[in-house]
């Protein structure tokens, strides 16, 4: 797959260009059910910081069912029809959520908002089931000598998409008093529409061979991702990370509307802002990992992130949008960087042959743990619920206990960091050495396939 005649590197540059359009009508799917119309929409059904919790964390427990997807892609000969069922069907679920919340009476809010918890379980599990077979058929396609740079730009365009969508949902939040309610149908309907359409066009994607291993005990097949040892070093460190960044990330929406007492529209200007960041540095980072490895992207990103927290920790309603915009225009940054390196050293260090079940180790154990992480947050603010203070001219919150620990969480995985092995990475210094030398005459790329 490295080395292609003229007509078969055509054929794939036109497969990656359907990738690219299909993962940018996918951001337009998230921004539309993910917006802060959609947190608003849960506060109306009368949503508590537990109820956010469980909506943060039962998707990312819901990545358990990864390994199930990583069986069923070791047994499938072709991926593609099995992901498109399950991508199409995940989708729907917002079909239904809005379906109940326009039909239901307003006694019936509480029933809306525990069948809104089940379908966004069923929405997770069933995207969590079709993820492997995904990452598999990608990591296959892709030549591995432009994978991050592909990865990269890929991402770039993506959150373009994201931003862009994020900017129409604040004009179209700001410009129409309408019910929540109503509001979040409109939204969510566009949304599906646009993710169905997505999974549509992976029908012209081309599909490599699978290596299918149906003889292969599951528990062995279950045992190779920890018994690698380079793999087993990111595993360590990339469960904890999701841990420390998913007690208190999954709070800061719901922090800023109801702590702050930002307008949804607002909210959702604030909210465009990380997909910027992402989108003018994501191809950037996967030149950055294929010319240095991934190692010193993840130390160099990972680094800058307890900021986004410590601006959550000080911001009041009088200086949230002067300490936001910048802070989470560079936040973008840097998650930029670490999805750019997670995903290429996943697809790289893992071995062909039992490759889905390394991708669904690498996402699914990371997930439980973020999961797990979110629910303990969304408990600790029950728990803290009556903490307030006034101190040094202002009042402080259990939100500030929350960001305060999360801080210190997010400390705590630097070590685990340091550990993580990748045979042939260089050091953090020689990627910033580069990058002052390439920017910012390469910091964007266009929207293509391979490049030479």
């Amino acid at each position: 797959m490295e080395h292609l005649t003229p007509e078969a590197n055509s054929v794939l540059r036109r497969s990656l260009v359907r990738v690219t359009v299909g993962g940018s009508l996918a951001m337009v799917y998230m921004a539309c059910v993910g917006s802060p119309a959609t947190t608003e929409f849960f506060r109306f059904l009368g949503a508590t910081e537990t109820h956010f919790g469980l909506f943060s964390g039962l998707p990312m427990l819901m990545l358990s069912l990864q390994f199930v997807g990583a069986v069923l892609t070791n047994r499938l000969r072709a991926r593609k029809p099995a992901f498109m069922f399950c991508m199409i069907a995940s989708r729907l679920t917002y079909v239904l959520m809005v379906l109940a919340a326009l039909w239901a009476p307003p006694s019936s809010r509480r029933a809306v908002l525990l069948l809104s918890i089940g379908l966004v379980g069923l929405n997770a599990a069933l995207l969590n089931i079709g993820s492997p077979l995904w990452f598999s058929w990608m990591a296959d396609l892709i030549p591995h000598r432009v994978l991050n740079r592909y990865w990269g730009v890929r991402q770039r365009w993506m959150h373009v998409v994201w931003t862009v969508t994020h900017l129409a949902v604040a004009a179209f939040v700001y410009g129409l008093d309408w019910p929540i309610v109503h509001v979040f149908a409109v939204l969510a309907v566009i949304g599906v529409a646009a993710g169905i359409v997505d999974i549509l066009l992976f029908r012209r994607v081309g599909e490599p061979p699978n290596l299918v291993l149906r003889n292969t005990p599951f528990f062995r097949s279950l045992a190779e991702p920890f018994r690698h040892r380079d793999f087993r070093s990111f595993l360590l460190y990339s469960c904890s990370w999701s841990a420390a960044v998913s007690f208190a990330a999954s709070f800061m929406l719901l922090h800023l509307l109801k702590g702050i007492g930002l307008p949804v529209w607002q909210a959702t200007l604030l909210w465009c802002i990380l997909g910027a960041g992402n989108a003018i540095s994501a191809g950037f980072w996967g030149i950055m990992a294929d010319r240095h490895g991934h190692k010193p992207i993840l130390w160099i990103c990972t680094c800058f992130k307890p900021v986004v927290v410590l601006a959550f920790f000080l911001i009041t309603p009088e200086n949230v949008m002067w300490i936001m915009c910048p802070v989470w225009l560079f936040d973008g940054v840097w998650n930029a960087g670490i999805a750019v390196a997670t995903n290429g050293y996943m697809m790289k260090t893992s071995p062909r042959e039992n490759r889905s079940m390394f991708l669904a180790a690498g996402m699914g154990l990371t997930g439980i743990c973020g999961g797990a992480g979110a629910i303990l947050g969304g408990y600790f603010l029950e728990w803290t619920s009556a903490f307030s203070v006034v101190a040094l001219g202002r009042s402080w919150t259990h939100y500030h206990l929350l960001f305060g620990l999360g801080i210190f969480l997010r400390l705590l995985c630097f070590p685990l960091l340091r550990r993580v092995r990748e045979p042939g990475s260089r050091q953090s210094s020689q990627v910033l050495m580069d990058a002052a030398g390439m920017l910012p005459s390469r910091f964007l790329l266009p929207p293509v396939g391979p490049r030479r």
